[in-house]
């Protein structure tokens, strides 16, 4: 009886039970480790916030007093170098 068939199947239902299993347990163990590095949420009530953390950055004044957004104000010159008006 020649044993290299018998080698080439044993090899081969060897290597179709290992690498599947090989690979599932290479994918948990990054996921393992990728999960590791991810911070959890946020621990309620270990940081209060005060009032300037609380209000939107979009709605506070700026340091000139202003809105953003009011004409004139954060609005670069036009084709002609004039100030375009808010409504354009």
């Amino acid at each position: 009886m020649d044993t290299i068939p018998v080698a080439s199947f044993l090899a081969g239902s060897l290597l179709s039970l290992l690498l599947p299993t090989l690979l599932l347990i290479s994918i948990l163990a990054w996921y393992h480790i990728e999960a590791r590095r991810v911070p959890g949420p946020p621990q309620r009530g270990s940081r209060s916030l005060d009032a300037t953390e609380a209000t939107p950055a979009s709605s506070s004044p700026t340091s000139t007093g202003r809105q953003p957004g009011q004409p004139g104000v954060d609005r670069p010159p036009g084709p002609s170098g004039e100030s375009t008006p808010s409504g354009a």
